[in-house]
């Protein structure tokens, strides 16, 4: 059986998921944990030691090496219109608003109960003739 190999892991700063220098980033991926959780831990240490985790910090920064990957860039994805319109020839429901949906917003929209009165608005109702 033959097998390859990997040698052993190494702790890198990252290129692609960094915030401040990578070192979280790569911390993250050396010990296969979420990224932004690492950052929350270091900060939490920072507060709970009085600083001596940012002590730490700056150390593993000049010791640690950057990685040496390079990651690919991210896909390009075309722009879009918005709101998005059905195939040209094909009858579809109205346009949906991206925040209030298909019936508009709450102001455009017909009140369901409200009472029709066929009074008069304004001066000259009976109520102003008292």
């Amino acid at each position: 059986m033959n097998h390859p190999t990997q040698g052993p892991k190494r702790l890198t700063r990252s290129r692609d998921d960094k915030v401040v220098s990578g070192l979280c980033g790569g911390l993250a991926r050396y010990l296969n944990m979420d990224p932004s959780l690492v950052r929350i831990l270091t900060v939490v240490l920072t507060l709970v030691t009085s600083g001596a985790a940012l002590l730490v910090y700056v150390i593993a920064l000049l010791v640690v090496p950057e990685d040496d990957r390079v990651s690919p860039p991210p896909p390009r994805v075309p722009p879009t219109a918005w709101p998005p319109q059905p195939p040209s020839g094909v009858a579809g429901p109205a346009p949906q608003d991206p925040v209030w949906g298909r019936e508009g917003a709450p102001w455009e929209q017909p009140q369901v109960g409200a009472p029709v009165t066929d009074r008069p608005v304004g001066p000259g109702r009976p109520e102003d003739d008292r």
